[in-house]
């Protein structure tokens, strides 16, 4: 039996893989946060329903790679696994590892892939900073004037309080030479998104958290080739 873990797209539905629908149809459970198992109701059917539990986040976990072992199990995550979900994604595998339960992972569209579409930027021409679930943002940032130094845009996946925002942009602000342009794109492909372009000095006067489905975009201080 195996643990499939399934990137089902930024938002839009149709995101969704043809490979990551042939496991959904596989397994016998499926489990995701609520959102998304609302969103794909459709596609889930009848199937047995775990909804993860933002407070009980490992017991979890351990009990989905446990019924992994006697029956195949779908762990449905938004985007793509490894994009937006790093550490419940070291939890899943440091699990399967314990209880020697197979695990597959298939990889999803990311909302980064319609980030480079939208501005017509090149992968390699980027750095991305996951922080939404950082522990330390001091540490995160510790490499940032370095970074900064690659000449590259910056694709960021922020924490939501604006009070950590605050606290990150100053710490960019100090090491940057230039008070760059930034794209903050919120809900992308969902029917509701929205992008904003402003200054980076802008955002030290925000007075309010960002939406969970977040990434700002900073450009570099000269152009990129």
């Amino acid at each position: 039996m195996v643990l499939y873990i399934v990137g089902v797209g930024p938002g839009d539905p149709e995101y969704i893989t043809i490979k990551a629908l042939k496991a959904i149809a596989k397994c016998v459970t499926v489990a995701a946060w609520r959102k998304i198992l609302e969103q794909f109701r459709w596609l889930i059917g009848r199937k047995e329903v775990i909804e993860i539990d933002s407070r009980r986040v490992h017991e979890f976990v351990e009990s989905i790679v446990k019924r992994a072992y006697s029956e195949d199990v779908c762990l449905l995550l938004r985007g793509d696994p490894f994009v937006s979900e790093r550490n419940l994604m070291n939890t899943v595998i440091s699990f399967c590892r314990m209880y020697r339960v197979d695990h597959i992972i298939i990889s999803g569209v990311s909302s980064v892939n319609l980030v480079l579409a939208k501005l017509h930027i090149d992968l390699g021409n980027t750095v991305v900073l996951s922080l939404h679930s950082s522990k330390n943002i001091e540490e995160d940032l510790a490499s940032i004037e370095d970074i900064l130094r690659l000449n590259r845009y910056l694709i960021i996946y922020p924490r939501t309080n604006f009070v950590d925002v605050i606290a990150m942009v100053k710490k960019i602000s100090e090491k940057m030479v230039c008070d760059s342009t930034v794209y903050m794109f919120q809900r992308l492909s969902f029917s509701e998104e929205n992008v904003v372009k402003f200054k980076l000095s802008e955002m030290l006067s925000m007075d309010r958290d960002l939406d969970a489905y977040t990434i700002l975009v900073i450009e570099p201080c000269t152009e990129v080739y």
